[in-house]
């Protein structure tokens, strides 16, 4: 083949070559927070190397068994390598980023149940409890704060209030002798919520 080809044939090829990005040898994934409130988002972030940008594609798999499993989240990193994304986990949840045909280790984001207290009467109260599955039939602890820590004062046993877009509210409206001016709150302990969430408590209230 004369030379003069050659030469065309490369100037061709080359730039094509040139803008090909690297597939990457290693991806980096983050979660921040690593523990959140049921309903809040946190971010996720990482990188690919070597450095280029080059789609991403994040998927998780959540504890709460018939949680609907969210579809893979597609972005693309920067010419840095960086990437990032939001998500709003529904209970605990793994996440893994893939770049072309490389996984990134697994990170794993825990979730608090989202509780609720409200006084709406004289001695009567209103808990609400918000995850993605029933605790109906769930104990709540009803506690006071004294000088030696929280004392539990009633259990309320919980029950399935509604339901929508994948969210579950559970609760109860109770009655409580308790003296007036007291600070409340409600404990939901570990052994309540199961494998799938942390114990949660709700705001504190005055009595």
């Amino acid at each position: 083949m004369p030379k003069k080809t050659l030469i065309l044939i490369a100037l061709a090829i080359s730039p094509a070559a040139a803008l090909a990005a690297p597939s990457p040898t290693a991806v980096s994934i983050a979660a921040d927070p690593m523990i959140v409130t049921y309903g809040s988002p946190l971010a996720l972030s990482g990188a690919v190397t070597p450095a280029g940008s080059v789609k991403v594609s994040v998927s998780s798999q959540a504890c709460v068994k018939g949680q609907a499993q969210q579809s893979p989240l597609n972005v693309t990193s920067t010419a840095q390598g960086a990437w990032s994304a939001t998500v709003t986990p529904g209970s605990r949840t793994m996440y893994q980023a893939k770049a072309k045909s490389t996984n990134s280790p697994t990170v794993t984001v825990q979730v608090r149940p989202q509780v609720a207290l409200a006084k709406v009467g004289s001695h009567r109260f209103r808990t609400r409890v918000s995850v993605a599955q029933s605790f109906g039939a769930k104990i709540a602890l009803f506690q006071k704060q004294t000088s030696a820590g929280w004392k539990t004062v009633k259990s309320v046993v919980l029950v399935e209030l509604a339901s929508g877009n994948g969210t579950i509210v559970s609760g109860k409206t109770f009655r409580s002798g308790i003296r007036a001016h007291k600070t409340v709150r409600i404990l939901l302990t570990q052994r309540q919520v199961g494998e799938c969430y942390l114990a949660g408590t709700s705001n504190s209230i005055s009595s």
